[in-house]
């Protein structure tokens, strides 16, 4: 992945936050912009091996899941899905994969990041009424 894949990746974003617990009213610039900086190196180096995209047949980003080296580790930058494509484990699919290798090699718990993400999402969804959303 490049820099110049931010303005896909700022779309995939936009959709797949809006109307959620993460849409504090970016527009799909400030999306582009995050993902175009992330891309750069904003949140750590890109960590290629572990991060994938999922693409529709006519081209179209559908989901993303992109990790980065930080403090050593690896960081859960992203893990977006279009709403359209949402329930099906596109981009979820390379955490757990990623979540059961750390296993095999002997380190039993989560990333630290999603480990301390968990339970604070599920709060703040039950008190901003913002359910998980399911696919249509």
């Amino acid at each position: 992945m490049l820099p110049s894949d931010g303005r896909a990746l700022g779309l995939l974003a936009y959709a797949a936050c809006r109307g959620t617990i993460d849409d504090h009213g970016e527009s799909v610039d400030e999306h582009v912009e995050e993902l175009t900086a992330t891309l750069g190196g904003h949140y750590g180096r890109l960590l290629v091996p572990a991060t994938r995209v999922v693409t529709h047949a006519n081209g179209t980003l559908v989901a993303a899941a992109l990790f980065t080296w930080r403090d050593e580790l690896p960081f859960l930058a992203f893990c977006l899905t279009h709403p359209h494509s949402q329930g099906r484990g596109l981009a979820t699919g390379p955490y757990r994969t990623r979540r059961e290798g750390a296993r095999r090699r002997g380190r039993p718990r989560d990333p630290p990041l999603a480990a301390r993400l968990q339970r604070p999402l599920a709060a703040a969804r039950a008190r901003t009424g913002h359910p998980r959303r399911s696919s249509p």
